[in-house]
């Protein structure tokens, strides 16, 4: 078993890790039946994904410590693929609201950290004759991948190709995990830790003092949404015509597509506050992953 340690920056993100504040994160992924299936299209595909068991890396790495200056990973000699991939039905035909709920309930669950931190499920049984793959992954497992490319390497290049890959079957072009140890290594551990304690210091105090000079997540209104968080989480879904989208964004003066995803997410959250009459007197403070086209 090779052993290397986990960058700084993911150290220290994982001092904060707790139930309540789990570091995995989840991408739900759409796909068709094709119109010339057989009616065994979804068992055959379960079937070819657990016919191909041999894990490769990083999926076949766990986290061997979690104290900040001591995190290291483990490459494992055989993993129980059982246990990472399951297949799903939803009673057809499943719908956004039956999806939603199926997925807060999957990663609402704490991985198993005593094994490779990632879990793969098929779903089946989506109205529109759809399927869907829900991959949840500790954040600490993308880093060491090379980032989030992992999720999406096995997809295939073109319609034409046939060839069923499984996620954990592809291998990804990233730095060995033997080489971790040289990207963003903690040389003086000590010294380290001193350094984020200060500066973890100086972002609370910045809160509590409201300094305008550190964008700090304190400085958002309260309202019912940014209170204290458990371990449950909620996960709903919304499809909407390209042609309206397309329409939005024309009218958004040819915008990107983040644009038009934050127009719809302010307006969206604008009227759930505001039909509570809970609007808040300030703006709110949001983050939005940047939009990306694979």
């Amino acid at each position: 078993m090779s052993r290397g340690k986990v960058p700084a920056i993911i150290s220290s993100m994982m001092s904060l890790e707790s139930d309540d504040t789990p570091m995995h994160i989840g991408v739900l992924l759409r796909f068709q039946i094709p119109a010339n299936a057989s009616s065994t299209f979804m068992a055959d595909l379960a079937a070819d994904f657990r016919r191909q068991s041999d894990v490769v890396f990083p999926w076949n790495s766990r986290l061997l410590s979690r104290w900040v200056i001591k995190t290291q990973w483990q490459e494992c000699q055989s993993v129980d693929l059982s246990h990472h991939f399951r297949q799903i039905g939803l009673p057809a035909p499943g719908g956004e609201r039956e999806l939603g709920v199926l997925v807060s309930r999957l990663h609402s669950q704490l991985l198993d950290m005593e094994r490779p931190p990632w879990e793969c499920f098929l779903i089946e049984g989506l109205e529109g004759n759809g399927f869907a793959l829900y991959i949840k992954v500790h954040r600490a497992l993308l880093d060491v991948a090379g980032g989030a490319e992992v999720l999406y390497t096995f997809l295939a290049q073109s319609k034409g190709d046939s060839e069923i890959t499984p996620p954990w079957h592809c291998c990804i072009d990233a730095d060995s995990i033997n080489d971790v140890p040289q990207i963003e290594a903690w040389e003086d551990p000590v010294a380290a830790a001193t350094g984020l304690g200060k500066a973890i210091t100086r972002l609370v105090g910045a809160g509590i003092r409201r300094d305008r000079t550190l964008a700090v997540p304190y400085r958002a209104p309260r309202t019912a949404l940014n209170g204290p968080v458990n371990r449950q989480r909620r996960f709903a879904t919304q499809r909407y015509d390209q042609k309206t989208v397309s329409e939005l964004t024309r009218k958004l003066g040819g915008c990107d597509d983040t644009v038009t995803l934050l127009y719809l997410c302010g307006s969206a959250l604008r009227r759930f506050l505001k039909e509570f009459n809970a609007l808040p007197d300030e703006p709110l403070v949001a983050a939005v992953p940047q939009s990306r086209v694979y």
